[in-house]
């Protein structure tokens, strides 16, 4: 298990990503897990499962260099929150990755995925038109360009954290050129919010981070 990187967005906000070791299992002992964590360990039915939850554990505990893990917990929408620190916390897995977003004012949002073919499959049930024409125009980079519309949304979904979203009505993208990273001028249109925000993306390997604060 390995810290990737650990980067300061700005003076509040800290971003990390985690390679997955399964032999995390193997060493859960030395953790120094609260019976909190404990419990929520045992509920895992799979070893997969249960390494992404010490990994995340990991991944705080070093960014924010403490002496002790700290318990991630999930309100009713199932987003999670820390209440022993100062921080407001995103979380997300895919493949051997674990990432989170941690900012202590602006309320964060995160995504990553492993880029494949899957992602063309079900382009019509999250993208619309317009976006659907974007990514048709990128040629080879056409699908890279879909998986980032896709990690653009669920970070759009992970910050807005009350539910009741229609990706490909709710969630909206101006069209853009996929360049390896950048940024994204996107929008939540709801009842209760129509606001504009910048996701950033960046590929990493065959993987797609996209992240926002608001």
């Amino acid at each position: 298990m390995s810290l990737r990187f650990k980067k300061n967005i700005n003076h509040n906000a800290i971003i990390g990503l985690w390679e997955i070791d399964p032999e995390i299992l193997v060493g859960s002992a030395d953790l120094n897990l609260s019976q909190i964590q404990l419990k929520r360990l045992s509920s895992f039915g799979t070893d997969r499962k249960k390494a992404e939850f010490l990994s995340v554990i990991k991944l705080i505990q070093n960014i924010l260099d403490l002496s002790n893990p700290v318990d991630v917990n999930y309100n009713v929408n199932g987003r999670p929150f820390l209440d022993a620190l100062d921080y407001k916390i995103s979380i997300t897995h895919s493949g051997k990755f674990v990432a989170v977003l941690l900012s202590k004012d602006a309320v964060p949002g995160i995504d990553i995925e492993q880029v494949s073919d899957k992602i063309a499959h079900i382009e019509d049930k999250f993208m619309n038109e317009d976006e659907m024409k974007s990514a048709e125009a990128e040629g080879e980079h056409q699908n890279i360009h879909r998986v980032v519309v896709w990690t653009t949304k669920e970070a759009l979904f992970k910050f807005y954290g009350d539910g009741n979203i229609i990706f490909k009505e709710n969630l909206l993208l101006d069209p853009f050129k996929f360049d390896g990273k950048g940024v994204i001028n996107a929008s939540i249109v709801v009842r209760t919010m129509n606001k504009k925000f910048k996701v950033h993306y960046e590929q990493i390997e065959d993987y797609i981070l996209t992240y926002v604060l608001g």
